[in-house]
């Protein structure tokens, strides 16, 4: 589609068009600085409940660990690995971390993990969900973790 250029000279709609380049590139800018800033606003959001959702799956891990000894199954890595195939070793280790804090396992050998056996399933489940509730960070738990992942 044409413009109409009558009773316009052509410096008027050069004008006109240099004018509008002008603000489409100007509007173009400010689209790309507000991305940006939205780039980093997401980032930062996310880098601040990144502990939220990993003291979560820590909660989740140390519930599975537990569900499968009070039901009598292996609680070893890789067996929780292979019916748990998103619980990898790194996830593990910290869930077992707050079973040892809550006091839920003692200890381990090449046989597994050692639980407390003086504790009931409810008294161990009420120790574990107090133990995920009082951890303010992620740091709390490394003097629980492997030696190797501290």
């Amino acid at each position: 589609m044409q413009l109409s250029t009558i009773g316009r000279s052509s410096y008027s709609v050069e004008r006109g068009a240099l004018l509008a380049a002008s603000r489409v590139a100007e509007l173009e800018k400010t689209t790309a600085q507000l991305q940006r800033e939205n780039t980093e606003l997401n980032r930062r959001l996310n880098m601040q409940n990144r502990p939220n959702k990993r003291l979560q799956s820590a909660i989740e891990t140390a519930t599975v660990v537990l569900a499968e000894h009070v039901a009598g199954r292996a609680t070893g890595r890789r067996y929780i690995k292979s019916a748990y195939p998103s619980i990898g070793q790194r996830r593990w280790e910290v869930g077992v971390a707050l079973l040892r804090l809550a006091g839920i396992v003692t200890g381990y050998n090449q046989f597994g993990l050692i639980f407390n056996s003086s504790l009931s399933v409810n008294r161990a489940w009420e120790k574990l969900k107090s133990a995920g509730t009082s951890i303010e960070s992620m740091g709390q738990l490394l003097p629980y973790l492997p030696k190797h992942r501290k």
